[in-house]
């Protein structure tokens, strides 16, 4: 045949054409008839009826959870607010305390503090109608006064606070030849009744106090407002209106 001509295998082995690439030559006596089983595909195992597939996990829809999220944000949130105001509200009080007391209004004074709260302070002890008119009374006998917050600590439980406000004050002596200065702290329990804050109960601690003589060492000019201790007090006043310079030094 021609396709034998230009290739001749040798004794004993006859061409097997397989799957294999090009013409693998065997010999004679181990060539075997092939079948079609030889050329079958394997057949996939089937597993066994017990094993089930097992059933899908439900996950959340991105919606979902973005709508959980967001309500536990805006619940942190309305509570962060709600602390926030509840410590503006008491820094409130107690620089209305200080505005009444140094001008001796005793509407200003009063609102700082609850029906019955009761107040400590130095040698008086009583509750707040007793009080406003001591301590008005006890102010209104120099002719000025200036009470000022400085740092002020507050712990909020629910409708009840605890709070320590320290306080630098200053009294001008009758004879206004001297200051009497002074430093104390407040320290309070205050409540939230109908949704105010105002102090229960008051102490004052005084850390220290002593005189200072009075210099009027920046010149008349800075002292052409007057400071007064009522309701005619540049405070007030609304709108604002600016006086004039006097002094030009």
């Amino acid at each position: 045949m021609r396709l034998l001509a230009k290739s001749r295998l040798p004794e004993g082995e006859i061409p097997f054409f397989g799957f294999a690439k090009g013409l693998i030559a065997q010999p004679r006596h181990q060539l075997r008839a092939c079948s079609r089983r030889d050329f079958a595909l394997p057949e996939a195992p089937i597993p066994p009826a017990a094993i089930l597939p097992a059933a899908p996990k439900r996950t959340r829809q991105p919606s979902e959870r973005a709508t959980m999220s967001d309500a536990n944000d805006a619940e942190t949130l309305a509570k962060e607010v709600r602390y926030l105001r509840d410590r503006q509200d008491i820094a409130d009080v107690i620089s209305a305390y200080c505005r009444g007391l140094d001008r001796l209004d005793a509407d200003i004074l009063r609102g700082a503090y609850h029906e019955g709260a009761l107040d400590r302070h130095g040698p008086f002890l009583g509750d707040r109608d007793n009080f406003v008119p001591w301590a008005i009374g006890l102010v209104a006998g120099f002719p000025l006064s200036h009470h000022s917050v400085t740092t002020h600590n507050c712990r909020i439980e629910g409708d009840m606070a605890w709070a320590e406000s320290y306080c630098v004050f200053f009294t001008l002596t009758p004879d206004q030849q001297t200051l009497g200065a002074g430093a104390a702290r407040y320290i309070d329990e205050l409540e939230r009744r109908d949704g105010k804050w105002a102090i229960a109960k008051r102490a004052e601690i005084m850390d220290c106090c002593y005189e200072v003589p009075v210099k009027h060492w920046l010149g008349g000019a800075w002292e052409e407002i007057p400071s007064r201790q009522d309701r005619d007090d540049l405070s007030y006043q609304r709108p604002l209106t600016l006086p004039d310079p006097i002094l030009s030094e």
